[in-house]
């Protein structure tokens, strides 16, 4: 647990200085006990529906971050160029503060910034802090 809190007080440190917006002050944690029984019961679902077996993976660590990593990490074509792209949301109902700042007329967007562009035909939705000026 102190492991963890230590890496999340590094990460969340590095998305506020990249100007990440979001509400650091009410985060969740996976070791909260609550997470963990929710978790707890979703999995028991998958394992009386035969979807749990066992058998043996390896848990790829990095020595230099200290920390597990993804197997996506690790199987990327080192031939692929990964393109960052913009991309454009239009904003479809303003929040009052917002509706209150533009003449009605106006259209919103939230400009969207991704080096992994193949996710974008996947989204659903941006999600933002409507309280935020």
């Amino acid at each position: 647990r102190s492991f963890a809190k230590a890496a999340i007080e590094k990460q969340k440190s590095a998305f506020i200085r990249w100007g990440i917006m979001a509400d650091w002050n009410n985060c969740y944690y996976t070791f909260d006990g609550k997470y963990e029984a929710k978790q707890l019961r979703i999995f028991y679902q998958l394992y009386e529906k035969g979807l749990v077996y066992r058998s043996y993976k390896p848990v790829f660590w990095s020595p230099s971050s200290r920390t597990a990593l993804a197997e996506a990490e690790l199987e990327y074509n080192p031939e692929h160029v990964s393109h960052s792209i913009y991309v454009k949301f239009p904003l479809l109902k303003p929040s009052p503060t917002l509706a209150s700042l533009i003449d009605g007329s106006s259209s919103v967007s939230f400009l969207v910034w991704t080096t992994q562009p193949w996710t974008i035909p996947a989204n659903q939705a941006v999600c933002y802090m409507p309280e935020s000026k």
